[in-house]
């Protein structure tokens, strides 16, 4: 989804695959084409599969806690921390990693992103998982 989005926004821009590109060169020191308006493409290719498989990471620990959940709803709490720690560590690392690269994608940009990116996970997850919201307000209501 923060794919689609950023490809979308870098076609409006009509600089595509652009910020892509230039993510990969800050994060990976990867050479820059000699031409700064046209990324290569094999460094667009190599940062698309490091940001997947870091995604699919976290995404494999949310499904694990969403497990845990299924039986202790609660636990859906710590969901929600480690969610905001994560939006919070990201904008951080995307200050820190470059001032260029804030200027490119401004705070707004990536809010966008992650907000398109956070409703599709919760969506998938909540529909994977039909009983957990019932289940998470029927626990609080619970005499212990």
């Amino acid at each position: 989804m923060v794919a689609v989005w950023f490809l979308l926004y870098d076609a409006i821009r009509l600089r595509p695959l652009h910020t892509p590109a230039l993510s990969a060169s800050r994060c990976f020191r990867a050479p820059r084409s000699r031409s700064t308006s046209i990324p290569r493409l094999d460094v667009v290719v190599g940062y698309t599969i490091f940001h997947f498989a870091v995604f699919a990471v976290f995404g494999i620990a949310v499904a694990a806690f969403l497990f845990a959940a299924e039986r202790e709803p609660r636990i859906l709490l710590g969901l929600l921390v480690l969610f905001l720690c994560f939006q919070v560590f990201f904008f951080g690392f995307l200050q820190a990693l470059d001032v260029l690269l804030a200027g490119v994608a401004p705070w707004w940009n990536v809010a966008i992103g992650n907000l398109l990116a956070s409703v599709a996970m919760i969506t998938y997850f909540f529909l994977g998982h039909r009983s957990l919201g019932a289940r998470l307000l029927e626990r609080w209501t619970e005499e212990d």
